[in-house]
């Protein structure tokens, strides 16, 4: 091997380390996870742990979070959100 092909190697790695670090790499698994439980509108925002989420469910408007480990197509996925009732929901009790 060239020793331009190994730093190429070693630089390809430290970036899906640096991917993996700060969670980037996961976003799309946390969302798929959120929507296959019924949120919508879904936003990520990127922690040292995982990601912040808000969402919708139904009429509810939902917080939390969303932690992704693993990769190469193998996953554990655990999130832990909570929905408080929106405003149409309110009004009707």
């Amino acid at each position: 091997m060239t020793p331009g092909a190994r730093r190429g190697r070693a630089g390809a790695a430290g970036l899906l380390l640096l991917g993996a670090a700060c969670g980037c790499g996961y976003e799309d698994v946390a969302r798929a996870r959120l929507e296959a439980e019924g949120y919508t509108e879904v936003s990520l925002t990127p922690t040292e742990e995982g990601f912040t989420a808000t969402a919708k469910k139904g009429e509810s408007h939902c917080e939390g979070s969303v932690h992704v480990r693993g990769g190469a197509g193998s996953y554990e996925v655990s999130t832990a959100l909570v929905c408080r009732a929106g405003e149409s929901a309110a009004r009707q009790e």
